[in-house]
């Protein structure tokens, strides 16, 4: 049962991996719920990580996992990008680089 809970997990990243790389927003709703449903039932699991042999298999879910969140800030990252370009194209002074801190976020420097 353990083993089938964290090959799940792992079978609901990859889908979720390639959901994202194939941008389909549905496969990413489905991936996540999917996702989500086999946490739960691992963590129901009181045996899921009792033996030293899952260890391979848990960092190559942390592995799985931190790839999914390189690209989830890539996406976010290119959206907010062309976001700004579409501001600047419509002339909104608003419209800042990514990485710029706010102005009033920005730190002073005093001069004497």
């Amino acid at each position: 049962m353990a083993d089938m809970a964290m090959d799940a997990v792992i079978a609901a990243q990859a889908q979720l991996i390639e959901a994202l790389d194939r941008g389909d927003v549905s496969g990413v709703e489905v991936a996540t719920a999917a996702l989500a449903s086999a946490l739960t039932a691992m963590r129901a699991d009181p045996a899921w990580n009792m033996r030293p042999s899952r260890r391979d298999q848990a960092e190559f879910a942390l592995r799985q996992c931190d790839a999914a969140r390189m690209r989830v800030n890539y996406l976010g990252n290119a959206t907010r990008e062309r976001q700004r370009g579409l501001a600047a194209m419509r002339g909104d002074a608003r419209a800042a680089n990514t990485y710029e801190r706010p102005s009033a976020m920005r730190m002073r420097l005093v001069t004497a």
